[in-house]
């Protein structure tokens, strides 16, 4: 159920705990996003849940990967009338992007990488995105480069590299090429080895045709033959590291290198060899960052990480081509004070320069940051919330490209995904439209409708109302959502560290609902807790809900008021990962731990009996308790080397494995969330860290369920009343099941789908077409029309035949008045689905 990420920066004692936070999703009181956000623990329990105890295999991905293929290949697929899964975005907020890449020939073809949803491609400046290979094996995208001389040939370096250093948080596998812009891929043999375990950089030589550069953690690699087979130029000399190239545009054959605590390096004959560049900066440092002015190949800015600290410990710009260095002035946030890059630099620093003036130049960091006067003075530019007079770009900067065709166009790829502007960075707009890489950790469904809550990393717990458009209504990390079916306007929600929260009007404002659980100074809880906490709300009384730091605790009347009802159930060291309720039951409580300590009780906490005996110690996910008999409960596990759902039918006195055997198993990789069929005690979903499982036969075989979701990590799986499952991605957003689970429910619950058209309201600024999301769950014929108010037929669009599958139909605006306008999705001449669409000129 919990997958994570967010920032390093250290909370400010006694403020954030006493904040109200409101349903515009970000910090009132004009708080530093220091405050909220913390991506090193985040990362750090990230790969503590899948490394725990023996570590994560070099190959456990891309084996699990091949077991998914093969099962396919043998027909081992959920099969049910009409079903699939349908996206509910979001479409308007995105997750992290790692890398990104302009077509040379082409600056309105745009490539992104998501840190967990693949790559993904616009061929219109981003004002639209579409994903492209949803079944790679890795959708961690670390790095991106477009071939200069062949725009058709993209690279596509795996893993999140900047966060490697956490050991195999980010794990990637290899570089991915496409030959066709990204319609297929294929991995390079020769970056199978551990040597391209985590990819930081991938660059095409400008000059020299199929020669590339690839940084890794095990230092620079050059191919002559476009990837075919690489060479080591320069090794690793410290166990941390990271790494980055950077080709002159101005000088054949110079190709600068900066390696972690190693420093700059140049060569001249096109990275066959790298000279040293001395000693440029005196104090100890982590990550290089570096910038060679475009139009000036002498000119070079270099930005340094602390190797301790993780700020900024220094700015250096040389004039001659690293022949000798001055130091600059580091830039600092006027509305916190911080260094730029605040405590996190290893995580988000970036730099660029100008194409036509090589003294103007962007230092990036939680936000951005611009000198006009070769980096002796600087001014913020933008800030992660509205404030003041700054442009909003999300927090956490990664990349920062000018379009060379036209340098007043700038696009910026950050935590929140990409922001463009057009007039040489005064402002910017968001530009992710469709682009749906959100990292959830969970996903709580209204019991009535499509309305969700759920937590994401560095996007807090956003909420949908009906659609793809959602709404960030705390900020920060958000984890685990409960929404009360029998009073939906009580919500409830959490931020990092158990930091409790409750609303009472549908999500659109939160307070802290803490009182009784032992809170922390700074934020959230003083007792031994995870990064993300676990709470349940009981299925027999909903204003009883339950949550475990290294201890449980238990309210009866909607988080008002809670009490401890164990004593420490996790151990030495570690937290509660997972709580497991008996809807028959309302004593008996399952507890399992971060170091895989299992725990019943019978009595509503009373007395606790540890069960854990002949499961292996690895970090628990979650509990599927059987809905007539409280004795029987299913557990999944993360790790690896150990099968990962086991079932007891005595309470935990035995357990037996379920995970299956041979061709028909889940594969050898982390369970997250367990679901059962409320009605058919042999049907079990399982979310892994390479996409979906079902089993109808108790566990004794599997099957994948992966159509139209991709072999994305599933966080979290929750049913609506309906028997609707709603999926929790980390990485490809939220989904819902197409028809309901039960078998006397109607079939389907939805043939066609229609989401909300982005952008809206259209406007001049966003220029004259939308898009049009909708989704089929079977074949048949469908039409678009478009009405004004009064039910005038304004366009209308006949597919006719259309196989089942996601569309996005581009709607051409132009000649269409401003006003309100109805969009309705016909299924074979039935009315599927209908959405209002805003025109403002």
């Amino acid at each position: 159920m919990m997958v994570l990420r967010s920032l390093a920066a250290l909370l400010l004692a006694g403020v954030v705990s006493s904040l109200l936070l409101s349903g515009g999703g970000r910090p009132d009181s004009g708080r530093s996003p220091a405050e909220y956000d913390r991506p090193d623990a985040a990362a750090k329990y990230f790969y503590e849940q899948r490394a725990w105890p023996n570590g994560i295999p070099p190959r456990a991905y891309e084996s699990a990967a091949a077991h998914v293929r093969s099962m396919d290949a043998q027909g081992l697929r959920k099969s049910a009338p009409q079903w699939r899964w349908l996206n509910l975005g979001p479409v308007n907020i995105a997750g992290r992007i790692r890398s990104m890449a302009i077509d040379p020939k082409d600056p309105t073809v745009i490539y992104a990488g998501s840190a967990g949803g693949g790559v993904w491609k616009s061929t219109n400046s981003g004002f639209d995105w579409r994903a492209l290979g949803d079944l790679l094996p890795n959708l961690r995208i670390g790095a991106i480069a477009v071939d200069p001389f062949d725009s058709d040939r993209i690279l596509a370096g795996c893993g999140e590299g900047y966060v490697a250093w956490q050991g195999a948080a980010a794990f990637g596998q290899g570089i991915y090429l496409s030959s066709d812009g990204g319609e297929s891929w294929e991995l390079l043999p020769s970056t199978l080895g551990r040597d391209f375990w985590y990819v930081y950089d991938v660059d095409f030589d400008p000059y020299q045709p199929d020669v590339v550069l690839a940084c890794t953690w095990q230092g620079v690699y050059r191919s002559s033959d476009g990837g075919q087979s690489w060479r080591n130029i320069l090794s690793s000399q410290v166990s941390v590291f990271s790494a980055m190239v950077a080709f002159s545009e101005t000088q054949a054959g110079v190709v600068y290198a900066g390696l972690e605590a190693m420093g700059i390096y140049r060569s001249t004959d096109h990275g066959e060899h790298f000279t040293s560049l001395g000693q440029v900066l005196d104090t100890q440092y982590s990550r290089v960052v570096i910038a060679p002015a475009p139009s000036d190949g002498d000119i070079i800015y270099a930005a340094f990480t602390d190797h301790v600290g993780k700020t900024c410990a220094g700015l250096m710009k040389s004039s001659n081509g690293g022949m000798s260095w001055e130091e600059l002035p580091i830039p600092y946030s006027r509305v916190s004070g911080v260094n730029y890059m605040g405590e996190q630099g290893r995580f988000n620093s970036t730099l660029t320069v100008h194409p036509a003036d090589p003294n103007t130049v962007w230092a990036g960091g939680i936000d951005l940051h611009r000198s006009t006067d070769g980096g002796f003075s600087w001014q913020q530019m933008t800030n992660w919330y509205p404030y003041r007079d700054y442009s909003y770009v999300h927090a956490d900067q990664h990349v920062l490209l000018f379009n060379p065709a036209n340098p007043g166009e700038m696009l910026a790829a950050s935590d929140g995904g990409m922001f463009r502007s057009l007039d040489g960075g005064e402002n910017f707009a968001e530009m992710t439209s469709g682009m749906v890489t959100v990292q959830f950790h969970s996903g709580a469904p209204h019991p009535h409708s499509d309305m969700v809550l759920g937590g994401t990393i560095d996007n807090g717990n956003l909420r949908v109302l009906d659609g793809d458009l959602w709404t960030d209504v705390t900020g920060g990390d958000g984890g685990y959502t409960a929404i009360d079916p029998d009073e939906p306007r009580y919500m409830y929600a959490e931020l990092y560290y158990l930091h409790f929260m409750k609303s009472t009007d549908f999500g659109r404002t939160f307070y802290r609902a803490m009182n009784g659980i032992p809170r922390a100074q700074d934020f959230g809880s003083s007792d031994p807790v995870g990064f993300i906490a676990p709470f349940e709300m009981s299925p027999l009384s909903p204003k009883t809900l339950y949550a475990g730091t290294n201890r449980v605790y238990r309210t009866t009347n909607g988080a008002e008021l809670w009490e401890r009802i164990s004593d420490d159930l996790a151990g030495n060291n570690a937290f509660i990962t997972a709580i497991g309720l008996a809807a028959s039951d309302p004593d008996v409580i399952y507890v399992g731990s971060s170091r895989g300590r299992v725990s019943v009780t019978t009595n509503g906490g009373d007395s606790w009996t540890r069960i854990d005996q002949g499961l292996f110690s690895f970090f628990i996910t979650d509990f599927a308790v059987h809905p007539a008999d409280p004795r029987d409960v299913i557990v999944t596990l993360s790790g690896f080397g150990s099968p990962h759902a086991w079932r007891s039918t005595d309470a935990g006195g035995s357990w037996t494995s379920i995970a299956g055997e041979g061709a028909t198993a889940l594969p050898d990789i982390p369970a997250n969330t367990v679901f059962r069929h409320p009605e058919l005690d042999r049907e079990i979903y399982v979310g892994t860290d390479v996409g979906l499982f079902v089993s109808t036969d108790k566990g004794l075989t599997w099957a994948v369920d992966n159509e139209g979701i991709g072999n994305v990590i599933i966080a979290d799986l929750r049913m609506r009343a309906d028997g609707v499952l709603f999926a929790a991605t980390h990485g490809r957003g939220m989904y819902r099941s197409s028809r309901s689970i039960f078998s006397d429910a109607p079939v389907p619950v939805t043939v066609a789908w229609l989401g909300q058209n982005y952008p809206n309201p259209v406007t001049s600024a966003t220029g004259a077409e939308t898009i049009i999301p909708y989704s089929l769950a079977g074949e048949g014929d469908v039409a678009i029309r478009i009405s004004d108010m009064a039910g005038r037929r304004i366009r209308e669009r006949r597919f006719r035949f259309q196989s089942s599958g996601d569309y996005r139909f581009p709607l051409d605006m132009r000649g269409i008045s401003s006003g309100a306008y109805s969009v309705q999705l016909f299924f074979n001449g039935a009315l599927s689905g209908e959405r209002r669409l805003l025109r403002v000129r």
